[in-house]
């Protein structure tokens, strides 16, 4: 019973860490990221997506706006949500 491989996406297993993405994420929680080339530059509304910045990557839900996207943490009460500038977001 082995897996085929060749549909599987290339992905990146990582531990989440502090308490923005409460209470959709927890501290401590594994979670696989999707890192296939082909996926890349897209954007889908309201996902969930690592934005790296310096040595680090913050797990942040993204969200579009007419020619603008939103940086939102689901802990709104500690983390408002916020626009993204172009450094924080590369393809």
């Amino acid at each position: 019973m082995g897996a085929d491989t060749g549909e599987l996406p290339l992905a990146r297993v990582l531990e989440a860490s502090g308490d923005s993405r409460l209470p959709t994420i927890h501290h401590g929680d594994p979670l696989m990221m999707d890192v296939s080339p082909d996926t890349r530059g897209q954007v889908l509304d309201n996902s969930i997506y690592a934005l790296p910045v310096g040595d680090e990557a913050f797990l942040k839900r993204l969200r579009r706006e007419p020619g603008r996207l939103i940086i939102i943490s689901d802990n709104r009460d500690n983390f408002p949500e916020r626009p993204a500038r172009k450094a924080n977001i590369s393809a």
